[in-house]
């Protein structure tokens, strides 16, 4: 199937034995199978046939709310000596956490963080700035934990997407644009070039990790589908974490780069 890559081919190969292992007389007892994935798409790049003979029901749990979120922050609260926490610091948490990603996880990360600002600021107290300050390291730090974790293939790629956003006036690209740009990155530091297939196999990981969005569309009957992407995070942000890399930092990204990057998108 076109766009798969091998551990989803693995996976289809797995579901369609499950499936059929009853009418091939492979097992005597029933088999029910649940998979979880945070990947709503999951299911769409597996094999056609999967879906045929699995026939899968699916169940969509959705973020938590901000009132969810407050809750589970306020049994939290015990985290913070009697009297150290103001009123809206967990209202704060919440609705910025809700607002932004719905993670129970990484509200409690921000609720955290706030009391370690209010900490380092010798505060006697918790309070919105605290949060507010908390809140923009968190997504700078988060964002930076990301990339460091990135294979340096897949790093180049996020750049020249990043590129394409920051200096345009675009926010949607062809995975073909992206991969003529991510090409120029990758020779400009003497690294090898893998082909389009190879490398946006490599960005669905990212897709997963909210870092861009990978959607397949078309343009009609002339133009057939093509694989879309377009970033999840600040462009800037993203240059800039990739920058720390030493060796993706030798990126050109100057005058004559950008007037390149601009000319190749949207022709």
């Amino acid at each position: 199937m076109p766009g798969t890559s091998p551990e989803e081919a693995d996976d289809s190969k797995l579901l369609m034995q499950l499936s059929r292992a009853g009418e091939e007389n492979d097992v005597d007892a029933s088999i029910t199978v649940v998979g979880i994935s945070n990947d709503l798409k999951y299911g769409d790049r597996l094999d056609t046939r999967v879906e045929s003979s699995f026939a899968p029901d699916e169940i969509v749990f959705p973020a938590y709310d901000a009132n969810q979120l407050g809750d589970i922050l306020y049994r939290r609260r015990d985290a913070y000596h009697e009297g150290v926490l103001s009123e809206d610091v967990i209202p704060l948490c919440s609705a910025f956490s809700a607002q932004e990603h719905g993670d129970a996880r990484r509200a409690l990360d921000l609720f955290r963080l706030a009391g370690e600002v209010a900490r380092d600021a010798d505060g006697d107290q918790v309070r919105e700035e605290h949060v507010r300050a908390a809140n923009d390291d968190a997504e700078v730090t988060r964002v930076q934990d990301l990339i460091r974790g990135c294979p340096t293939q897949a790093k180049i790629a996020i750049a020249a997407l990043a590129a394409m956003d920051e200096f345009t006036n675009q926010s949607h690209f062809k995975a073909t644009e992206m991969c003529q740009v991510y090409r120029i990155f990758a020779e400009s530091i003497g690294t090898n070039v893998l082909g389009q297939k190879r490398i946006t196999d490599q960005l669905r990981e990212y897709e997963t990790l909210k870092i861009i969005d990978m959607t397949r569309t078309s343009d009609g009957y002339r133009e057939g589908t093509y694989l879309e992407l377009s970033l999840l995070d600040e462009a800037s942000l993203l240059l800039q974490s990739i920058g720390l890399d030493d060796q993706c930092s030798q990126i050109p990204i100057d005058t004559q780069m950008r007037q390149q990057i601009v000319g190749l998108v949207g022709r």
